[in-house]
């Protein structure tokens, strides 16, 4: 909340008597009071340190293959966070983040076997700046070798361009879990039909906050909205089905708009009356799992509709 303080001011009346021949000031002070906000700064967020060179003396980092590789890690993981913390394994690289307000969660993983060559001497997280790595990806075309010195990772492009970037320490790492639901709703479906309701609702004269996922007869559609004008787009019909037949949950528009499939991809689809939205794509290569808190309906938004109608 703002603080209100109040400040006085001073102003000074100057008399002048030019009668007398000695002129002759009186001086007055008069108080006024001036409510002034001020506004309390956030604490800001502590940022991520650059990595000790110790701490990968030991490690030897080394990947070749298309620079598309990286670019989907990009893409899959900058909506929810900028600076994020990879984890490189036997089996290949691993994330698992949530957004700062824990309204989504991304669990993304590139295989081993989607690189034509893939070596470590043993696990290591590193943090990574997203934007930058973004802008040293962009500067090649063609295939891309990856290796490590110390604590930055050297970029080497076909034509022999290479560039170094700086990590960020491990302190990003969040162990977070991916947490057990119990969805009612399980089916499939391209993700080109999520996306093409979504990208609907962001146009200007629809720029709805919420998407209603609906079930009704063992369907699945997706409603939106407007405060004058609706949509609704069947999206197939629903594979598994438990728990009530019929109900709607909200999701965030803003947030699903984040989430990055390939539109050819079919992806699974979970979800349930209010719990958290489950979309996952694995095509063999890459592995991502995305889960987005429902928009629980209160009590005052019931009774704005009530009003409404």
């Amino acid at each position: 909340m703002p603080k209100t303080v109040v400040v006085k001011k001073k102003e000074e009346e100057i008399e002048e008597d030019t009668e007398e021949e000695n002129t002759e000031e009186e001086t007055t002070e008069k108080t006024e009071e001036v409510t002034v906000e001020v506004k309390q700064k956030k604490p800001e967020k502590p940022k991520a340190k650059p990595m000790p060179d110790e701490e990968m003396e030991t490690i030897k980092l080394e990947m070749s293959g298309k620079k598309e590789i990286w670019q989907g890690i990009i893409d899959k993981l900058i909506g929810l966070r900028n600076d994020v913390a990879l984890k490189f394994t036997k089996n290949g690289i691993e994330t698992r983040l949530t957004d700062e307000g824990s309204v989504a969660l991304v669990e993304h993983t590139v295989k081993k076997n989607a690189f034509d060559d893939y070596s470590i001497s043993h696990e290591i997280t590193i943090g990574v700046d997203l934007t930058k790595l973004q802008k040293h990806i962009k500067a090649y075309t063609g295939d891309l070798t990856v290796t490590n010195d110390k604590s930055k990772l050297v970029f080497k492009g076909e034509s022999g361009k290479t560039s170094r970037m700086g990590l960020l320490d491990n302190s990003l790492y969040n162990d977070v879990k991916l947490p057990t639901m119990p969805f009612e709703v399980q089916t499939k479906t391209p993700f080109a039909k999520i996306s093409e309701m979504v990208k609907i609702s962001s146009e200007k004269g629809f720029d709805v906050e919420n998407l209603k996922f609906s079930v009704k007869d063992s369907k699945f559609s997706i409603l939106m909205e407007g405060e004058t004008d609706d949509v609704r787009f069947p999206i197939c019909a629903i594979n598994n089905l438990t728990g009530k037949k019929n109900f709607v949950t909200f999701y965030s528009r803003k947030y699903l708009e984040l989430f990055s499939f390939g539109n050819d991809d079919e992806i699974i689809v979970k979800f349930g009356k209010d719990i958290p939205l489950y979309l996952e794509h694995d095509d063999g290569k890459e592995h991502t799992v995305y889960l987005l808190a429902p928009r629980i309906e209160t009590d005052t938004d019931k009774e704005e509709k009530e009003d409404e109608d």
